[in-house]
């Protein structure tokens, strides 16, 4: 029950901190498909929870991170700003994004070093974003230290989210 409490506490957290740091300014597109939400520009956990395709608690729920690679990545993932192109019409975004916001949630992951950009079907943001960090698929997840791209995951994973999450970080 405490680790049920601790998870959703750390949920609250992230979600809060993110509105606050990356603030929803997004657009939202009208698109032929009247089942489907396209948003464009950024946008926060909270927003993404709102997308009904996402069903980011639930997902995020059932994912199943390796605790051993998440005991790692509480210590090391910190150190690293990370920016996520997305897209809310994007099947791979569906099931990779409630992935990432568990990895997050459960390493306790700084919400104001986390920049989450949806971007519409042509891989556009509403400041073109994207553009300067070349992106052509969703989604992109891309960790950067000191300011420097150090790797990113496009579109799927190797492993899983957390794995490759770690192998980024190690790999020199």
């Amino acid at each position: 029950m405490k680790k049920i409490m601790l998870t959703a506490a750390l949920a609250a957290g992230i979600a809060a901190g993110a509105a606050a740091q990356n603030k929803s300014d997004f657009e939202m597109i009208k698109s032929d498909n009247k089942h489907e939400v396209i948003y464009m520009g950024p946008v926060t956990f909270e927003d993404i929870g709102q997308v009904k395709a996402f069903q980011l608690e639930k997902k995020s729920e059932q994912y199943k991170p390796d605790p051993q690679v998440l005991e790692i990545l509480s210590d090391k993932l910190k150190n690293y700003r990370m920016i996520v192109f997305l897209g809310t019409w994007c099947e791979d975004s569906h099931k990779l994004i409630p992935e990432l916001y568990r990895v997050l949630t459960a390493t306790s992951y700084p919400e104001e070093q986390l920049q989450l950009y949806a971007l519409d079907r042509d891989k556009h943001g509403k400041e073109h974003e994207e553009q300067a960090y070349h992106i052509t698929n969703v989604p992109t997840i891309i960790l950067l230290q000191n300011d420097k791209e150090k790797g990113r995951i496009t579109e799927v994973v190797e492993k899983s989210i957390e794995s490759d999450l770690l192998h980024i970080i190690e790999k020199e």
